[in-house]
């Protein structure tokens, strides 16, 4: 599917494969591949929740993100931090939950200071490192 990609347990793929990311839904933890150190990072909101429109129907349902965002930590270094796009397929995986391609996916969130924000995993975001936590920064 354009955009999405339903993941597979690496124990299914029988030939070499490189990758960057892995996510461990035992310890819900994403983790970068690398042989340079790592840190564990949280992601810096005080509340989230997901948003999936069915773009065909105009449905809208609503997911709360809070209890897996209590436990979910990122082990990276602070030069690969991940994508919000990532952080989502994460959740996904937890869930065990997939969307077809056409749905719009927005995340609603309060941020450290307080702000309400939503996003589209469409639009322009990086996620920025900062002492030891991951702030979602929508680009202008």
């Amino acid at each position: 599917m354009p955009g999405h990609s339903i993941p597979l347990p690496l124990s299914l793929i029988s030939n070499q494969i490189t990758y960057y990311w892995k996510y461990d839904s035992y310890i819900n933890q994403l983790i970068y591949h690398s042989i340079k150190t790592h840190e564990k990072y949280v992601l810096s909101v005080l509340s989230a929740k997901l948003l999936i429109t069915d773009t065909v129907h105009g449905e809208t349902k609503e997911y709360d993100m809070d209890p897996f965002l209590e436990t979910f930590s990122v082990y990276t270094n602070d030069q690969h931090p991940p994508t919000l796009q990532m952080i989502f397929l994460s959740w996904c995986a937890s869930h065990k939950l997939w969307f077809p391609a056409d749905c719009s996916i927005h995340i609603e969130y309060i941020d450290h200071m307080g702000n309400f924000v939503n996003v589209t995993l469409a639009d322009d975001i990086i996620l920025r490192i900062q002492q030891n936590k991951l702030y979602i920064t929508p680009l202008p």
